[in-house]
């Protein structure tokens, strides 16, 4: 995968600004299998913090799907 610096990675923060709601709202959407697409970083092994993180174009194409 390369990185484009013009399409960066969101936190769940950044990510739930972005949409106007809230930070859980989006949890539960992600746990539901209907918000935006997420990656799941990890550091590896087990116990290793994991990080959520959005592409801002794949947030953006998820909105526009779903605008009337």
């Amino acid at each position: 995968m390369t990185t484009d610096p013009t399409d960066p990675l969101l936190s769940t923060r950044q990510t739930a600004r972005m949409l106007g709601m809230s930070e859980r709202t989006l949890e539960r959407w992600r746990d539901e299998g209907c918000g935006p697409p997420h990656y799941c970083i990890s550091a590896g092994g087990r116990g290793s913090r994991h990080y959520v993180r959005y592409r801002r174009s794949e947030v953006e194409a998820w909105l526009r799907e779903r605008a009337r």
